[in-house]
């Protein structure tokens, strides 16, 4: 079988991930929908309420390689087959160590078009701190690394508050803590009081979070505090890790 391509592999990733997050009487059919304009939509339980883009083309590739069944008609079903779930079980463990293995999950769904269409000029920002990590220790770039994450935090409270317009929100971009804290308070009325906790603990993740790119950022005018390459990868990594995981819990 001709290997997929990494945006395929993600599509199967969300979907997989998508199916096996609710418990297996709840698991239904995806919906695939093909727009006018050059992408089609993916809908289902699990998925954003408005689905997920797809590029035209992908979902047939999945089910020519066996790893999906898309049903007939304009708005056909879509089902994830066995030999589609165990090829992404074995890309999990391809991957590595279990960290290896959490790194390229959050990188999968920072790639991923859902991610990218909600929230694109944080994922820019991003992936410019994650090359800039990877390609240099100079003072210089270190701190670089942490501005542009910094700028990435704020770029994806400003596209959070844009999506889900919470009541009375601060409106200085600077302020990404007060912006996140809204919307995720706006989601916390929606959910069980047993969900709180990880939402109020999501919080505190944001704000070390936000401290931490603000320290990479000036680090190097503290010459009691010099930066190091493990610093940039650090601010890096949480900072993909948080985005993350406010986008999974609130879309």
């Amino acid at each position: 079988m001709a290997p997929l391509e990494p945006e395929q592999e993600a599509l199967l990733a969300t979907m997989c991930e998508a199916a096996r997050s609710v418990s297996r009487e709840r698991r239904g059919w995806f919906n695939y929908s093909a727009e006018a304009a050059a992408r089609d939509r993916l809908i289902g339980t699990g998925l954003p309420d408005d689905g997920i883009p797809v590029v035209p083309g992908d979902i047939p590739i999945l089910q020519r390689v066996g790893f999906v069944i898309v049903g007939s008609g304009d708005f056909p079903q879509v089902t994830i087959t066995p030999e589609g779930f165990a090829h992404w079980e074995e890309q999990r463990r391809r991957i590595g160590e279990p960290i290896q293995r959490v790194e390229a999950a959050v990188r999968q769904y920072l790639d991923a078009e859902m991610f990218r269409e909600h929230y694109g000029a944080a994922y820019d920002k991003w992936v410019q701190a994650e090359d800039l990590a990877l390609s240099s220790d100079s003072p210089a770039q270190l701190t670089a690394v942490g501005h542009h994450c910094r700028e990435a935090l704020q770029l994806f409270a400003t596209a959070l508050v844009e999506r889900h317009n919470p009541p009375d929100v601060d409106q200085n971009t600077d302020h990404d803590i007060n912006r996140v804290q809204a919307v995720l308070d706006q989601h916390a009325e929606k959910v069980g009081t047993s969900v709180r906790p990880f939402i109020d603990a999501m919080m505190a993740y944001w704000r070390a979070t936000s401290g931490l790119a603000q320290r990479q950022e000036h680090g190097a005018q503290k010459a009691n505090e010099p930066l190091a390459g493990e610093d940039a990868r650090r601010v890096v990594f949480h900072t993909a890790i948080v985005m993350f995981e406010v986008a999974r819990v609130v879309g």
